[in-house]
């Protein structure tokens, strides 16, 4: 399928999704790291999120800054009972200032990811506590724009551990990209031709309700989470997110910041800080 077929077919998705009615529960997970969940078989999850980054601190020499907004939408299928297939296209903004040059601002389609997840261990030990552990791959495809594209297939391997007990949540992920192909600019983690592993750790505590009655009623979760990035060149970055989750029956919205707690980073600019929000609806 050509880039412009794919960029169509992408775009014409995510306005489906998001003029889809909303309808039937989420199982929680945190704004930034991946959970042991997936939809149930036949049934989709879509995710919107909104991520804005700013870089700066240019190790590099060349001194540069710049504010980074993406507009990710994500499907999942439930498979089957413990299999389910996952599609993240997003939307991204990018404004990069270098002295000496002329500010360069470009929008486009980034590069869309396609992975499958197993949930190969599953313990339900309560009526909400539950212990869950899955692994996934997939690859990011060569679909975005060419400011935002590394026209490569770069393969991803993951795992994700999840535990539930009582008002209490944890969820641990890891993944590993093989990079084959870098973006203009290397402004992000993972745009260059260096390998991209992920290590994410998230604990959730139930604000509300404290226990649960004979109905589901929504609930809100207080959100910490350690999110890092090591990349095969050397650059490391620990960020600490914050975070609120109000999940209900047929619908959940999340918000959170994230703010760097460790950086070793030499061959592009640092994160200085960063905001997410999101909706997630299932039918």
């Amino acid at each position: 399928m050509s880039r412009r077929r794919w960029t169509t077919f992408a775009l014409a998705a995510a306005l489906a999704l998001a003029l889809a009615p909303p309808p039937a529960a989420l199982a929680q997970e945190a704004l930034n790291t991946p959970a042991a969940t997936q939809p149930s078989t036949g049934h989709f999850v879509y995710q919107s999120k909104l991520r804005f980054a700013r870089y700066g601190d240019d190790p590099t020499g060349a001194d540069r800054s710049g504010d980074d907004l993406t507009f990710n939408h994500r499907l999942q299928y439930g498979l089957s009972k413990d299999w389910s297939a996952q599609l993240d296209v997003a939307l991204i903004r990018r404004d990069v200032d270098e002295p000496g040059a002329e500010r360069d601002v470009e929008a486009g389609l980034g590069d869309a990811t396609l992975t499958f997840k197993h949930r190969f261990w599953q313990d339900d030990f309560g009526p909400v506590d539950t212990a869950r552990a899955a692994v996934f791959a997939g690859a990011q495809l060569p679909t975005g724009a060419a400011a935002f594209s590394s026209d490569s297939v770069d393969p991803v391997l993951g795992a994700v551990f999840m535990y539930i007990g009582g008002r209490h949540g944890f969820n641990q992920s890891a993944s590993y990209t093989l990079t084959t192909g870098a973006t203009d600019g290397e402004l992000r983690p993972g745009d260059s031709l260096a390998d991209l592993v992920r290590f994410d750790s998230a604990y959730l505590y139930r604000l509300s309700p404290a226990e649960y009655g004979s109905e589901y009623v929504a609930s809100t979760y207080a959100v910490l989470e350690l999110n890092g990035v090591y990349e095969t060149n050397g650059d490391v970055e620990l960020l600490l997110s914050p975070g609120l989750l109000y999940e209900g029956t047929t619908w959940a919205a999340e918000a959170g910041v994230q703010v760097p707690v460790y950086r070793s980073v030499d061959d592009r600019p640092e994160t200085e800080w960063g905001l997410v929000l999101g909706l997630r609806f299932l039918w």
